[in-house]
């Protein structure tokens, strides 16, 4: 009887979000028709050539030299990463047991998931590129999501910017990327 009752409360529960889900659309398209785009003060070609190269958008070394903001944020996340992997080594690993607890039972799913990469990747020599696959997809992780918090500094221009990804910088993604082709190459070889 039960299951009756929820069966007919299910396409009511669905036509209920449908219609919120289709109030909010309408409301953000009329929100953003009303408020129109702002002035424009340089082109496209110049907004995405400094996303990438930052050569306006510097940012102040601790007042040594200016450098580009994905530099703040890469040693931002580097520090975060290690900060959290001394914790988890310190506080969480001594207390693992047998049968996984949430937090137990996360790390070894994720560990498992990079672990697995390389085992199927690479069946024969597969330690160091678990561990290389692992931290490189950590930090590509991390360093992404650390862009959506957004976090503000001020540029040497005197403007407020938020943090790019770490990788945003295209010299930051052809060093990973050469890495992680010399770290496969030698792992063909060997």
């Amino acid at each position: 009887m039960n299951n009756e009752k929820d069966a007919k409360k299910s396409p009511k529960a669905w036509r209920n979000g449908l219609i919120i889900a289709v109030v909010v659309m309408v409301g953000s398209l009329i929100g953003s028709l009303l408020i129109g785009s702002g002035d424009k003060s340089e082109t496209v070609k110049e907004a995405i050539k400094d996303a990438v190269l930052h050569e306006s958008g510097k940012v102040s070394l601790f007042g040594i030299k200016e450098v580009n903001p994905a530099l703040i944020s890469a040693f931002t996340v580097t520090i975060l990463l290690l900060i959290f992997a001394a914790l988890i080594r310190i506080f969480v690993i001594p207390k693992f047991r047998y049968v996984p607890g949430k937090f137990q039972l996360l790390l070894e799913t994720w560990v498992g998931l990079f672990d697995n990469l390389a085992k199927t990747n690479s069946p024969h020599r597969n330690g160091f590129l678990g561990a290389y696959v692992f931290a490189a997809g950590s930090y590509i992780f991390v360093s992404t999501v650390f862009e959506l918090f957004g976090w503000q500094v001020v540029n040497t221009n005197g403007e407020s910017m938020a943090l790019p990804a770490p990788l945003s910088d295209i010299n930051a993604a052809i060093a990973l990327g050469c890495l992680s082709y010399l770290i496969i190459l030698s792992g063909g070889i060997a």
